[in-house]
């Protein structure tokens, strides 16, 4: 099963589903039908021949032709996509209409799904301390550490990763009542009550739970944290964690912007890049240092290609004036082949 979620060319969110189901015992025919289609192909010369990469070289629909003879069949689908944003759902409309608009940018449903920035990191260096932080997957302390946020959205929900200066920590957010979230960071659950307030939003822990098993609330990490914008219209986060009977676990604080589409020949046209805010002066974080995240090639998950049922689809890549542009990168069929 092949699951892809992104933008189409409308920019309009759009997950699609393409399985494969296999029958009479045929399954372990499955993997020789693409050394099948493949050699079918260099007979009728219809692949040059020579090293290089396995890249272009098979469309699915060749692929799938050699299934004629077994009891395999494919199928594609169009999967359901939430009919308004995540953080929307849990405050309401006229609370989420009242967030100020680098925030609105960041939660809704055709956001750019990948934003980079500048953040600072701080962390008690006790021993329990730095435990509890590789048991969360939280980040190591550091300054001008170049971050990413990636918010992969489907029906169920958002997935989040977070990268900080290479080291990552994955948690998933589905709305479980009104005014209230919760984050799955592996077995751990927690419920985040969100408040919005004077154009910011906070996100305390509202009860936690361990392979679904409720934790005292007493004994929960607290949890100091929200997002809101700057003078200068940027995106920031201010991010303060903490445990009884261990202090701080981690305090990480920046800003982020929607990643940018730019030409890049190494990247095969197409590059994802942030813009530092325009009057560095006005952020506390290391302002004189304020930076860019650098250059980075495309995220396998991210790329322009094609729907399955061949209508555009934009994954991964979408920046403020850019993200409509078309772009020639391997497409979903080559990915499957």
């Amino acid at each position: 099963m092949v699951r892809v979620a992104g933008l189409d060319q409308d920019g309009a969110p759009k997950r699609m589903q393409w399985s494969l189901l296999a029958e009479r015992d045929d399954g372990p025919y499955t993997p020789t039908l693409a050394a099948v289609a493949a050699v079918r192909a260099l007979l009728e010369c219809g692949v040059k021949t020579g090293a290089r990469p396995c890249v272009d070289v098979l469309k699915l629909a060749d692929i799938e032709k050699e299934m004629s003879n077994f009891a395999i069949t494919t199928r594609r689908e169009v999967l359901p996509v939430a009919k308004q944003p995540l953080f929307q759902q849990a405050i309401g409309d006229a609370a989420y209409a009242a967030l100020p608009s680098s925030l609105r940018a960041f939660h809704e449903r055709d956001a750019a799904p990948v934003w980079s920035g500048v953040a600072d990191v701080d962390g008690s260096i006790s021993l329990i301390a730095r435990l509890a932080r590789t048991v969360f997957g939280l980040p190591k302390a550091g300054r001008d550490i170049a971050i990413s946020v990636t918010v992969a959205r489907d029906g169920d929900g958002e997935k989040w990763t977070r990268s900080f200066g290479g080291s990552r920590f994955v948690s998933r957010m589905k709305l479980s009542g009104p005014s209230h979230v919760t984050e799955a960071i592996g077995p751990f659950a927690f419920d985040l009550a969100l408040g919005c307030d004077g154009g910011s939003v906070a996100m305390p822990v509202a009860g936690w739970r361990l392979f679904g098993v409720p934790l005292p609330l007493t004994l929960a990490p607290r949890s100091d944290s929200k997002e809101f914008e700057d003078a200068d219209g940027c995106y920031r986060f201010d991010v303060r964690l903490s445990m009884p009977l261990v202090g701080l676990l981690a305090h990480y604080r920046g800003w982020l912007r929607p990643c940018a589409v730019d030409a890049s020949p190494e990247c095969g046209g197409r590059q994802l890049v942030s813009s530092p805010p325009r009057h560095p002066h006005l952020h506390p974080v290391r302002p004189h240092h304020a930076r860019a995240a650098p250059a980075r090639r495309t995220p396998q998950s991210s790329f322009h290609g094609r729907h399955l049922d061949g209508a555009s689809l934009t994954i991964g890549l979408r920046s403020t004036d850019a993200w409509r542009r078309p772009c020639s990168l391997t497409t979903a069929e080559d990915l499957q082949s």
